[in-house]
């Protein structure tokens, strides 16, 4: 079933043990200058043990403590970054993805040598934040291109879309008509090689989704009908 087929499904909504010393016995008490010492070194010796143990169970009590409060869990500064970056939702697409760009935010777009200049000064102006990008060869043998901005606002993701679209007009394309609502579509078909491009603002992210094949325009048409749809399924428009 192709998004034509399916534009009205697009519009439905220790504790341990004591260890405190016994008290001597008779048998412990050794007479002056016998080779076990005296009562006295023994008594004392016990009251040093009663110290030694009482100062160690403080002090286990204290790392004790100190290692809990350590394991409260606390306030995250990063959760809205994740947020964030959990709006740029790829299509699941068959085929292979290709080598990983890095691109990661829209000061990086100049880095691809994919987008022209005037494309590159309209995400300048609308975008802000995080971007991605991905590059997936289908099975047909079409590429697939994906390239997912962060706008300034969901007014400004619909104003940016439609901006590319208009430079992809000034550039020869011409415009289909039979597009998913809210998606502006743009084709380009010249001796074989054919470039179809899909853009909008679902929220405040601009989506962009091109499929590139230069042997069979049929197939791209049928490819980009299948990924524009799984697509939106990843990130809906506004419409």
């Amino acid at each position: 079933m192709t998004w034509r087929e399916e534009q009205n499904k697009l519009d439905d909504p220790a504790a341990g043990e004591d260890a405190t010393p016994h008290a001597p016995e008779s048998g412990d008490i050794v007479p002056d200058g016998a080779g076990g010492g005296t009562f006295l070194r023994r008594f004392l010796g016990g009251v040093f043990a009663v110290v030694l143990l009482a100062g160690g169970a403080l002090g286990a009590y204290i790392l004790w403590e100190t290692a809990t409060s350590r394991d409260e869990p606390m306030p995250s500064s990063g959760g809205a970054a994740q947020e964030e970056q959990n709006k740029l939702v790829m299509p699941d697409l068959p085929g292979s993805a290709e080598n990983d760009s890095g691109i990661d935010s829209v000061d990086d777009l100049p880095e691809l040598n994919y987008l022209i200049s005037r494309e590159i000064e309209v995400y300048r102006e609308y975008g802000e934040g995080d971007a991605d990008f991905r590059v997936q060869r289908l099975p047909s043998g079409s590429r697939a291109i994906v390239l997912l901005v962060t706008a300034s606002s969901p007014s400004d993701a619909d104003t940016a879309a439609e901006e590319l679209r208009d430079i992809h007009l000034s550039n020869d394309a011409d415009e289909v008509p039979e597009a998913p609502p809210g998606v502006h579509v743009t084709e380009f078909l010249n001796n074989g090689h054919e470039q179809i491009r899909g853009h909008y603002g679902s929220e405040d992210v601009i989506v962009r989704l091109e499929i590139h094949n230069t042997s069979e325009p049929t197939v791209a048409t049928a490819d980009f009908e299948n990924a524009i749809m799984s697509q939106l399924d990843a990130m809906p428009t506004d419409t």
